[in-house]
């Protein structure tokens, strides 16, 4: 089977490597996964991926779903890789998100090898800052048995995720998904009851800022990291197809909680990172987990960093 990508303006022939994301892994030379910023250090660390039914795309025509079909697996579900982010700042080490741990099925939760290899052990780590709190950036906060993986890190939640996340009820919710997730944040987060807080905006960390991205969830942040000059933006969950969604802006998934306000917020985020020339990282980037987003006629192509 031939397979293209829709850049927006032509079609190009994907290497079959392309298509599945997770075999980028090896392929990627660590140096590619790091990004120098002064004195602070951002590392992309690969969790894994999942699978999740092409039925869960939301807001597309017949020809996005046949699209979509070609870049799945040949079985109707799409790869989504997981990342998650170690931030260095010399005074500290910090997670931007955690990846979903060993509780997404058996291809994910390679993030704790990823944070070893660059030399950080679980105690080292004294905070996980959610971008938020959706179960492949929450769960890997927990072991097999849900208990903390970082000893003393404390946990960091947008205020508006930490209210509709985990403080209601899951018993209340009538949505089988944010049931689920309600649930299985709630379970993730309880170890670290005695040591989280929430945050709404301005700096988190030195050199980390909290910018409010509100639709996929009512807190969904992104992270600016600056330093020497430079500035890095991790956008969280911008897009979960970076192949697709910036050519389809429109689409969102069934996982958006406010999908109007998340497409919005997504071409905002687009038109913001171009004229600022930013540099972005995300939860579902493509290797090397850094990117830049270019026009591409009247909607987007992200082109992972080299």
């Amino acid at each position: 089977m031939v397979h293209y990508a829709d850049d927006g303006l032509t079609k190009r022939q994907l290497d079959p490597a392309e298509l599945f994301d997770h075999r980028w892994e090896d392929r990627m030379s660590d140096s590619k996964r790091v990004r120098q910023l002064g004195d602070i250090r951002v590392t992309a660390l690969y969790d894994g991926y999942g699978d999740v039914p092409i039925a869960v795309v939301v807001n597309i025509d017949e020809a996005d779903a046949a699209a979509l079909a070609e870049l799945s697996s040949g079985d109707d579900l799409l790869h989504p890789v997981f990342n998650a982010y170690l931030v260095e700042t010399g005074i500290g080490s910090l997670l931007i998100d955690a990846g979903a741990g060993v509780h997404m099925g058996p291809n994910a939760g390679k993030m704790l090898e990823k944070l070893a290899e660059a030399g950080v052990a679980p105690s080292d780590v004294d905070a996980i800052i959610l971008t938020h709190c959706h179960p492949d950036h929450i769960l890997g906060i927990v072991d097999e048995d849900w208990n903390a993986v970082f000893p003393n890190a404390g946990l960091v939640v947008p205020e508006l995720d930490e209210q509709f996340w985990l403080r209601s009820d899951p018993s209340k919710i009538d949505d089988e998904y944010q049931r689920l997730m309600t649930e299985q944040a709630q379970k993730a987060a309880g170890p670290y009851s005695g040591r989280t807080r929430t945050i709404f905006g301005g700096e988190v960390a030195p050199g980390v800022t909290m910018v409010p991205l509100p639709g996929h969830t009512p807190g969904h942040s992104g992270y600016m990291v600056e330093g020497g000059g430079k500035r890095l933006f991790l956008w969280g969950d911008i897009v979960h197809l970076p192949t697709f969604q910036p050519a389809r802006p429109d689409a969102g998934l069934l996982f958006d909680v406010d999908l109007p306000l998340a497409r919005e917020t997504r071409k905002q985020t687009f038109e913001r990172v171009i004229a600022d020339g930013l540099e972005v990282g995300g939860g579902h980037l493509l290797a090397p987990g850094f990117a830049r987003v270019e026009r591409a006629g009247t909607v987007y192509r992200i082109v992972p960093s080299e």
